[in-house]
């Protein structure tokens, strides 16, 4: 099996298992609130419809792109001095060709970060940070299928895209409860 095909089918394990874990905690902790209130399991299918709809919301804010103006960290004060920086000739220039490249490339796109990469300095659907030391995340990382392909906590998914998933678990399991089950 091919590095990509193993580490789509890896993310694509991961999300499966953080819905399913996702939706199973929030069902039991909805089960337990219900059965308290007394509602019984029409509460249980009323709460998984409400807050799949508010994950679901929540899931696509998170998902959305950052906007242009908030991801390059320099004002346009400084952008602009960086071109005219660039733009002067230098004399004796002793860098590496990886430096000029970076450097030119940060004139061209001032979204790229000192190293390169493009949107490494921002924050969006591509940035893995809030889920690098989440014990739930961790925890959902050891479970099958999820652990049958390891994955790096870089490499996984955003989180708009797994609370997504878990959002669209807790949408089918209230339908699933109204429908197959008369609730």
């Amino acid at each position: 099996m091919t590095g990509t095909r193993r580490r789509w089918l890896g993310k694509t394990a991961y999300v499966v298992t953080y819905a399913a874990v996702g939706a199973f905690c929030v069902s039991l902790v909805l089960a337990v609130a219900s059965a308290l209130s007394g509602a019984g399991a029409s509460g249980v299918k009323f709460g998984q419809f409400v807050l799949g709809w508010f994950l679901f919301v929540y899931a696509a804010l998170k998902l959305r792109p950052t906007a242009a103006w908030k991801r390059d960290p320099e004002s346009e004060q400084a952008t602009s001095a960086r071109v005219e920086q660039a733009t002067e000739p230098v004399e004796e220039d002793e860098r590496s060709d990886e430096e000029k490249a970076a450097a030119a490339a940060s004139v061209l796109n001032p979204f790229t970060s000192t190293d390169g990469r493009i949107g490494a300095n921002r924050s969006g659907p591509d940035d893995f940070g809030e889920e690098r030391g989440g014990a739930f995340a961790r925890y959902v990382a050891r479970i099958p299928p999820a652990a049958l392909f390891s994955l790096q906590p870089d490499d996984r998914p955003g989180t708009g895209v797994t609370v997504g998933a878990t959002a669209l678990c807790l949408l089918a399991v209230s339908f699933l409860l109204e429908v197959a089950f008369g609730v």
